[in-house]
């Protein structure tokens, strides 16, 4: 049903503005290329009526994808979903107790199964000036989302990871935050070396301030080697630097830096055995190339004067240019600061090739950028207060029919045709402006266009009484290419 639906957009959105195909569905909030030698790409929001993030998408074995994140449900929850190769939901697990529990990363062993950190038994106690306890959550899954054995790392005080990496030895290595003292908000960043089982072979605290510092991300080295990144100070803009450190394979460090800026967020090594960091500083994106001595060998930063630009994650292609996702802040709405997605295609010395913003509801934040066999990117986040999952072509693009609006059938109410009326409703919050409503007949001709003002009206009525009986279709579009479609019948 899905590619014929998507026939069906292609055609209704033609240069000649004529439906082709018949179509009796209502158009979902997600939508796939595949026919016609399309790039493949989607956009799907995951609303299960609880809040909810995703974090982590990767490819699995079979060609779909897992997913990794958390959910409002018992107040937090794991969850997993797994997605066949179209992004369609196979099945959803959600783990917890009555505590704040969540996942942040993932990765797939050497059996082919699944590795999910994050926190576990979060909670902030009130009564004691705030302080804050949780402790590193490990848990391996089968392909079938069972629990195989589950594991909590960390002491009384406040923990949590934030990445883990299968290693070359069948083990696993985590980066994350150990909290040192019973305050809320100071820690130390963690390393943690376990076996295949989760067993803990060594652990590694970096100290740098008197705040919290967070160990953001780890990688393995091609020379058997561990490089993390992180911040020396959430909390703390004077103290704030973003971090890198060198430790050996069995846990010694052998260097550390510290870079101007916030937050060291994500790091790959380059085919040159040299490293590229993305982050931001208070309001910039940032991304900085070092050797393997952890020495500057290039940085780059985006900024403007009306959005703030931060780079979550990074990921390599295969000819050494990179692809960073994240989010792009307007500051010029210092009440609710929207964000939109934020991705950049980048040559291997850091300059920009493209840059793509994509705006598909109030916020919008990516949080993982990851390869597909097919040479594109399969990207996590969220869109307003729902998990979201895209998949990208190989220039970094959407595909102009994937761009639906988040949720949008809560901000425009369609009733009717009823006594003669179809009566459109505009919710406040989606404060659109330029918006064309449309109404075409079963042979493709538009017989009906307007224009409303979202900002200024928010009812559109359409006189249908003047139309004879028969299958419409109704489309509602703005100038950014949000819109929504359905059929209706008029008697």
């Amino acid at each position: 049903m899905k590619h014929f639906l998507l026939l069906f957009l292609i055609s209704l959105f033609n240069a000649n503005n004529h439906i082709i195909k018949r179509v009796y569905f209502v158009i979902p909030l997600v939508c796939s290329l595949h026919a016609f030698g399309q790039n493949e790409s989607f956009y799907k929001v995951f609303d299960f009526d609880s809040t909810s993030i995703a974090y982590k998408a990767l490819q699995t074995p079979d060609g779909g994808y897992i997913v990794a994140g958390g959910i409002k449900k018992n107040n937090d929850d794991v969850y997993l979903l797994k997605l066949d190769s179209n992004g369609d939901t196979l099945w959803t697990k959600t783990f917890g107790d009555n505590s704040r529990d969540w996942a942040v990363d993932i990765c797939i062993t050497a059996d082919d199964q699944y590795l999910v950190v994050g926190r576990k038994d979060h909670y902030i106690d009130i009564s004691s000036n705030g302080e804050a306890y949780g402790k590193i959550w490990i848990l391996k899954f089968d392909v079938n989302g069972e629990i195989i054995w589950s594991k909590a790392y960390g002491d009384d005080f406040n923990n949590y990871a934030k990445k883990v990496v299968k290693t070359k030895d069948g083990g696993y290595i985590v980066s994350g935050v150990k909290g040192n003292q019973k305050i809320n908000y100071m820690g130390d960043a963690w390393v943690l070396k376990l076996d295949e089982l989760g067993d803990t072979v060594w652990t590694k605290t970096l100290h740098f301030s008197n705040y919290l510092s967070e160990g953001n991300s780890i990688i393995e080295s091609s020379e058997n080697e561990y490089i993390i990144t992180g911040s020396t100070s959430i909390g703390s803009l004077a103290d704030a630097g973003i971090f890198c450190a060198k430790l050996t394979y069995g846990g010694d460090t052998l260097w550390t830096r510290v870079f101007e800026g916030y937050s060291g967020n994500d790091i790959v090594e380059t085919a040159d055995t040299c490293y590229i960091i993305v982050g931001r500083s208070s309001c910039q994106d940032v991304q900085m190339k070092i050797n393997n001595s952890g020495d500057v060998i290039w940085t780059e930063n985006f900024n403007s004067l009306e959005y703030c630009y931060h780079s979550n994650a990074i990921c390599l292609n295969t000819n050494g240019n990179f692809v960073t996702v994240g989010n792009r802040i307007d500051i010029n709405d210092d009440i609710n600061y929207p964000d939109d997605f934020w991705i950049k295609f980048c040559f291997e010395n850091g300059d920009t090739l493209k840059s793509n913003v994509l705006d598909f509801s109030f916020h919008d934040i990516a949080y993982s950028v990851n390869k597909t066999s097919d040479n594109r990117y399969i990207v996590a986040g969220k869109s307003n207060n729902h998990a979201c999952i895209l998949k990208l072509n190989e220039d970094i693009s959407l595909s102009s029919q994937c761009q639906h609006y988040d949720t949008l059938n809560q901000y425009i109410n369609i009733l009717g045709p009823v006594n003669g009326e179809i009566i459109i409703n505009f919710d406040c919050k989606l404060n659109f402006s330029d918006v064309e409503i449309c109404l075409y007949n079963s042979s493709g001709s538009k017989i009906y266009e307007n224009y409303v003002n979202n900002k200024t009206s928010s009812q559109k009525i359409i006189n249908t009484s003047k139309f004879v009986s028969g299958l419409y279709i109704l489309s509602i579009t703005n100038k950014k290419n949000f819109f929504i479609s359905k059929s209706v019948i008029i008697l």
